[in-house]
């Protein structure tokens, strides 16, 4: 399935992100990727099917990164840790870019 139109090449992760979360939200799934929806105990009943969701949004992510850099996350074990990881790598990096391009474009 495709989660989103435009894949996540490292360098458009901030508009990527946002339609990223924006599908979660309407797939009511936004809380496998922001920590809220809480991996249950593994006698719970809920486990098996927290563990279907999490895979299924694990998915979708995977799905809408290159495969350039997709295989450095391959190996996350949970959607948020996914989301973390990929903030981390990506979000970031991009603050101090997005600003400098906010000057340049204020001072036009």
């Amino acid at each position: 399935m495709c989660l989103v139109s435009t894949l996540l090449d490292g360098n458009n992760y901030l508009p990527w992100s946002k339609t990223v979360k924006l599908a979660l939200g309407a797939k009511m799934k936004l809380g496998f990727i922001n920590g809220k929806t809480v991996k249950p105990k593994e006698d719970s009943e809920e486990y098996e099917q927290w563990i279907r969701n999490d895979c299924m949004v694990r998915s979708w992510i995977l799905n809408s990164i290159s495969k350039e850099i997709v295989e450095a996350f391959l190996y996350t074990s949970s959607a948020h840790e996914l989301w973390e990881e990929l903030a981390s790598r990506y979000g970031e990096s991009n603050g101090p870019m997005v600003y400098q391009l906010q000057r340049e474009i204020a001072s036009a």
